[in-house]
């Protein structure tokens, strides 16, 4: 839908710019990068309940900022520069 390509339009744009200033690396396409982003912070949402019960036992609002953690170094390391 038009709609939704606007919508996602914006982002790989916004990787392009940060890449021609050297923020992140240009080793891979910006709408691969958003593409691989989207699926890294979209993980734990999506996991099946039998890897989500190997987690650690810790309260929601724990195991969430774990995750957010997580993802922050992941996306660091795909998206350096």
């Amino acid at each position: 839908m038009p709609v939704e390509v606007d919508a996602y339009r914006t982002k790989p744009q916004a990787i392009s710019a940060a890449q021609a200033r050297g923020k992140v690396g240009t080793h891979i396409e910006p709408v691969d990068l958003m593409a691989a982003l989207l699926g890294l912070v979209t993980a734990w949402a999506n996991a099946s309940p039998a890897l989500k019960s190997l987690a650690p036992r810790t309260p929601a609002s724990d195991r969430q900022q774990t995750f957010r953690t997580a993802m922050m170094t992941a996306v660091r390391a795909v998206s350096a520069p």
